[in-house]
């Protein structure tokens, strides 16, 4: 019966959750912004093309003075939004951030696990630029040999017209 029960992702306003967060400003001091829905990949890519991953370590490590290995998603919200502001003002992090919480207490957010899995995104996605530039590199390469090839059959035709031409004389 408890197979069939996904209790670990329930999620609701009755959850605990840090409201002051890294700015420690509660809601009524923050900004009012709608929140849009943003995916995993949408996040990785913004934090590749602008890797600023050592800055937001530094900041947790500010944060977790007790080196446990957590922080509030909250908090980490928070950096994320004050390192990306125009890619992610208005973004909803949480959802995102979750699967990286403790078991325990899941509010906390395991940022290693979280750190690893950007290095891991960054990595992938770093390999795919390198088999993309590679695709071109070859592209333009064939491209550059068939001008070569089409540029010595028309030298060659031009060659044997103007042998036909003296010949016929």
């Amino acid at each position: 019966m408890y197979n069939k029960v996904n209790v670990e992702n329930t999620q609701g306003d009755d959850e605990p959750m840090d409201i002051a967060g890294y700015l420690g400003k509660t809601e009524y001091y923050r900004e009012r912004v709608k929140m849009v829905p943003f995916k995993d990949a949408e996040l990785l890519h913004a934090m590749y093309k602008d890797n600023k991953m050592k800055d937001i370590m530094l900041l947790i490590k500010q944060i977790d003075k007790d080196h446990n290995g957590y922080v509030t998603s909250t908090e980490l919200d928070d950096i994320l939004k004050l390192k990306y502001p125009k890619e992610l003002k208005n973004k909803d992090l949480i959802p995102i951030l979750t699967q990286f919480s403790s078991i325990q207490n899941r509010i906390l957010i395991d940022y290693k696990k979280f750190r690893d899995w950007v290095l891991k995104g960054q990595e992938k996605l770093r390999s795919q630029d390198e088999a993309k530039e590679q695709r071109i590199n070859l592209l333009q390469a064939k491209k550059q040999i068939q001008k070569e090839m089409i540029s010595e059959k028309m030298h060659a035709m031009r060659r044997s017209s103007s042998m036909n031409r003296s010949m016929d004389q």
